[in-house]
């Protein structure tokens, strides 16, 4: 009896240890303010990206984001095209996993049409550890256009058809 009261109050001392340290530093990701302004600098449309994919992406992970400046559009230097690399660590039959990962890549551009003003191309890169741990699996390209984000191309690798 003593054992357990000893052992239930060090696991009680355990969780509100973890619960006020709100979990380990690796895992938290600045909040930022969305929608971002037009002038937003390149950590924060990281940032917001990074944000966007913890708080709506189950079981993703962010691999890096690259961000280059969209030469193509010579009237705003803000311009960005965005290179998201994520990878999902769901283990789901192929039909399942190809609708998931366009409906989350569609959502991405959706939000990044209304929440990051300064992206003009979005490029989101799948790694699926279940079907191949080091290429992408899948790849969906975005263009904006008028006040949304269009599809431009899509790539589904055979190892998932």
């Amino acid at each position: 009896m003593k054992y357990r009261l000893a052992f239930l109050l060090a696991l009680a001392i355990v969780c509100v240890a973890l619960v006020a340290c709100g979990g380990s530093s690796s895992e938290k990701t600045p909040h930022i303010d969305l929608p971002l302004s037009e002038t937003a600098e390149p950590s924060e449309i990281e940032t917001a990206f990074r944000q966007i994919v913890k708080e709506k992406y189950d079981k993703t992970d962010v691999d890096r984001i690259t961000l280059n400046k969209n030469l193509g559009t010579e009237d705003n230097d803000q311009d960005y095209v965005a290179l998201v690399y994520l990878t999902w660590n769901v283990k789901n039959g192929a039909d399942m996993t190809k609708r998931m990962m366009a409906m989350y890549s569609e959502d991405l551009a959706a939000r990044t049409a209304t929440n990051i003003p300064n992206i003009s191309e979005l490029c989101v890169f799948w790694t699926i550890p279940y079907y191949d741990e080091n290429d992408t699996s899948v790849k969906y390209s975005y263009e904006r256009r008028d006040s949304g984000m269009y599809q431009t191309d899509e790539f589904i690798s055979n190892k998932i058809r």
